[in-house]
């Protein structure tokens, strides 16, 4: 084949798949308002939440409109990121991890956490073990909560890991903006 015909072929090619690409379309929703929306998640019934200013929303009718959800224990409920996962919500709030099967009753599944620093929360593998991370590592839990590993064995100082992404079989990769990929 013709060198400018591989050309043609490539540009081609890439007009079509980028020309696909663009047939989506979004759509702005109703709120939540009062802040920054910090996470989103979606629960098996479709019902979308939002953390705004460390808040939890609930919209059950994709975005049009958007309520607050009043916690009912504990009464003041501060989250910094949100995982809906196998109808179980998970909280977390730098150095406090809640869990809640309805988003209004929250519970600490341990009295100690020995992370302090935690921003994001993932679910991850077969068995659907939890991580947490930030600036203190990458931390796992085997039992939802309740006891946490360090998994990480080099310190990452100041910046901690930005993401940490897991293979369907359970391996953690992650990133920090002073270390390498892990």
């Amino acid at each position: 084949m013709t060198r400018i015909m591989k050309y043609f072929l490539l540009a081609a090619g890439i007009f079509l798949f980028g020309e696909s690409l663009a047939q989506g379309s979004w759509t702005a929703t109703n709120g939540p308002f009062g802040g920054n929306v910090s996470d989103l998640e979606r629960d098996a019934s479709g019902n979308t939440y939002a953390i705004v200013s460390q808040a939890l929303y609930k919209s059950a009718n994709n975005g049009t409109s958007w309520q607050k959800l009043v916690t009912v224990n504990p009464t003041t409920l501060y989250i910094n990121d949100l995982l809906i996962s196998n109808n179980k919500f998970y909280a977390l709030y730098y150095s406090s991890f809640y869990t809640s099967t309805d988003g209004l009753t929250w519970t600490k599944p341990a009295t100690t956490f020995p992370f302090s620093n935690a921003q994001k929360v993932i679910s991850f593998g077969p068995d659907g073990f939890l991580a947490v991370y930030g600036s203190d590592g990458i931390f796992v839990s085997k039992d939802e909560g309740i006891t946490w590993v360090n998994a990480t064995t080099d310190k990452i100082y100041y910046y901690g890991y930005e993401r940490v992404v897991a293979t369907t079989n359970g391996d953690l990769y992650a990133i920090s903006r002073n270390a390498n990929l892990n």
